[in-house]
């Protein structure tokens, strides 16, 4: 499975480290991680335009989510129903486009929280 980039063409590289967790074959399966950010204790899993999707290693007693970030804005969308938890600075019409973007690779970004927080 790989996440479909802007323009629908295919970026291995948008999913980040946080699927090396997801099993061995994760490399192969979802190409190769960027460099730089391995072992970070907040590690991005999705890059999409100016977006940075990531969430925090010491949050695993939360149910999934994930937070994104765009210059001084931030907020915070659950993943087993898609929804705003928080928001910092995003305009309404940002947020849907945000909400989109979870929606499209909601199982993607479930397995790898699956993957990482050992849920």
């Amino acid at each position: 499975m790989q996440v479909i980039q802007e323009q629908f063409s295919y970026n291995k590289k948008s999913l980040m480290p946080i699927l090396s967790h997801v099993g061995a074959d994760a490399e192969s399966k979802y190409g190769q991680f960027s460099e730089g950010s391995k072992g970070s204790d907040v590690p991005t899993v999705l890059r999409k335009g100016p977006y940075r999707f990531y969430w925090y290693s010491h949050e695993p007693g939360e149910p999934p989510h994930v937070h994104v970030d765009k210059d001084q804005r931030s907020a915070k969308f659950w993943l087993d129903s898609v929804g705003l938890a928080r928001n910092i600075g995003f305009p309404v019409h940002e947020l849907r486009r945000i909400r989109s973007i979870i929606e499209d690779n909601q199982s993607t970004l479930l397995e790898a929280w699956h993957g990482y927080f050992g849920a």
